[in-house]
Order: structure tokens, then sequence, then C-alpha cells
């Protein structure tokens, strides 16, 4: 779970299943299916691993502090905090010394 303290927002916390998880950050990606050939679900597949595993990785390279595993988190969660943390860097311009990486959060 992540906050920010450059916005005070209200915090919705959500039990999800794994597979709703998965099919949101799909969504989320913006990945579409273009090609009509009977493998495009496996290449669209092979783009979002890539994703995951490059976010992954720039997160690793750049802003290690922020790479904090959970206790009992499984690597696509791991990796889809990679995502987060860096389109809240890349594209919300969000400072890294507001993120927050498996704090636990203030309910005032």
């Amino acid at each position: 779970m992540f906050q920010t303290k450059q916005e005070s927002k209200a915090i919705v916390e959500k039990s999800l299943t794994l597979p709703e998880i998965k099919t949101l950050t799909y969504l989320i990606s913006g990945f579409m299916i273009t090609e009509s050939f009977y493998d495009g679900l496996a290449n669209v597949r092979i783009r979002y691993e890539d994703m995951l595993n490059e976010s992954l990785q720039w997160v690793k390279g750049n802003y290690n502090k922020l790479d904090v595993p959970g206790s009992e988190e499984s690597g696509l969660h791991r990796m889809l905090k990679a995502v987060t943390i860096r389109h809240l860097i890349e594209n919300e311009k969000i400072d890294p010394a507001n993120i927050h990486v498996e704090e636990e959060v203030r309910k005032d």
C-alpha cells in the first residue's frame, strides 16, 4: 500500500482477488490487442510481462529504497508496486521522498 503526502485524497481500501487485480492492471496498462493472429494474446502477454520486469528493474536501479518487499508478497505484487512507483515518479511527477511503501496508514 502506498500513500503520497502531496495529495489529501481519501484512501480507499478494497479486498480484491488475484484475477481481479490482474484484470485491472491489464486494463490500466493501456495495452490493446491489435493483432488478429492466433497468437495475439500471447504477444500482449509478453509486452505486459516486459513492462512489469522493466519497471521493477527501473525502481531497483533508480530508487532502490522504494523497492520494499511485503511480508507475504508475491512476485507479481512486487512488480505491480514497481509499475505504480514508476508511474507516480515519471508521469505524475511525485517527489520520490513523498512515496511511502509498505508502511502503516494512519486513519486520522
